[in-house]
């Protein structure tokens, strides 16, 4: 089904191999796919860096929420993205190149949206509404000497994060 690479659980750096081997083993048969995204996927993490899961549920409800909520406990700092089967297969046109480049299956699959010329637009008109959008709310809202030197760093990365981003839809 998906073209991803895949990489074994214990393959995992330490957090992110704990927090899969309890992610599978409470969730059972309602885990479709746990892949492994972002910058220490990439092998690009830094300092900053949060570890990013991506679950795909083939049901999602309070009960489960609170098992996921669970595996994550005491853990650090974690960006998670949870779908369910059905809502992958109602993705908006925008954001879909985000399961096809970047991530590492490491249980289960499932079905990638298609892609097609008029997503990469989609996504490109989206990405230059974001960092238009964000470069003029930093330079309304991010003035002033109550403002400090860290926030101007942090809002650095964020741009550069969504001009990476448009960079890859190309």
């Amino acid at each position: 089904m998906s073209n991803l690479p895949r990489t074994a659980i214990a393959d995992l750096p330490d957090e992110e191999r704990g927090v899969a081997e309890a992610l599978i083993a409470a969730l059972g048969g309602d885990l479709a796919a746990l892949a492994w995204q972002g910058s220490w996927a990439r092998g690009e993490a830094n300092a900053e860096s949060d570890h990013d899961f991506f679950l795909m549920m083939r049901r999602l409800d309070e009960e489960l929420i609170g098992k996921i909520s669970e595996a994550f406990a005491g853990g650090g700092h974690w960006s998670t993205y949870i779908k369910t089967e059905e809502e992958l297969r109602q993705y908006p046109a925008h954001g879909r190149l985000q399961f096809w480049h970047g991530m590492w299956l490491v249980h289960g699959d499932f079905e990638q949206p298609p892609v097609a010329r008029e997503n990469i637009l989609a996504d490109l008109r989206y990405f230059a509404v974001e960092i238009g959008h964000d470069a003029r709310y930093r330079l309304v809202h991010d003035r002033g000497p109550e403002r400090a030197s860290a926030d101007s760093a942090r809002h650095g990365r964020i741009l550069y994060y969504r001009a990476k981003m448009a960079l890859l839809a190309m």
